[in-house]
């Protein structure tokens, strides 16, 4: 039984150390865009200067040559964590990660991503939560005690 504890405990850990390298990777993933964006901006605008020398204001501010801007699709910290079933369900285990969009749960051998907007108050990583849902919503957050539960 202590071995099986142990096992979970190293295999909590490793998931935790995945989620933040996956959250630093996502984080220089975006300041790189960033970068790049502004660059982009940069280069377009003195583009801009040197062809327009000359020529009167645009009727519109809008430049009606410019692609709309799509988000980028969300990254996540987990990766092969699943959602909620939201309708109705109780998820029970640790909180591995927190990102700008989820909090990401250990829930037996599976790791559920939680919309942080369901939250009122954001759960810390490591917290042992119960997390019920209703209807499509959190409804209800309860603590687990960690001194109960082991050892049946």
């Amino acid at each position: 039984m202590k071995h099986q504890l142990e096992q979970q405990k190293a295999e909590r850990q490793r998931l935790r150390e995945q989620g933040r390298k996956a959250i630093e990777v996502e984080r220089a993933r975006k300041e790189k865009e960033k970068a790049e964006a502004a660059q982009q901006a940069r280069a377009k605008a003195k583009e801009k200067t040197k062809t327009d020398a000359g020529k009167p204001a645009p009727a519109t501010a809008k430049d009606a040559t410019a692609a709309p801007v799509q988000a980028p699709e969300p990254v996540l910290a987990v990766p092969g964590s699943q959602p909620p079933h939201k309708q109705h369900g109780t998820y029970k285990g640790e909180v591995l990660a927190v990102d700008n969009a989820y909090v990401y749960q250990q829930t037996g051998k599976n790791v559920v991503h939680h919309l942080r907007t369901q939250f009122n108050e954001l759960p810390k990583v490591g917290d042992e939560l119960a997390i019920r849902y209703d209807a499509g919503k959190v409804t209800h957050v309860k603590e687990i005690d960690r001194g109960h539960g082991y050892g049946r």
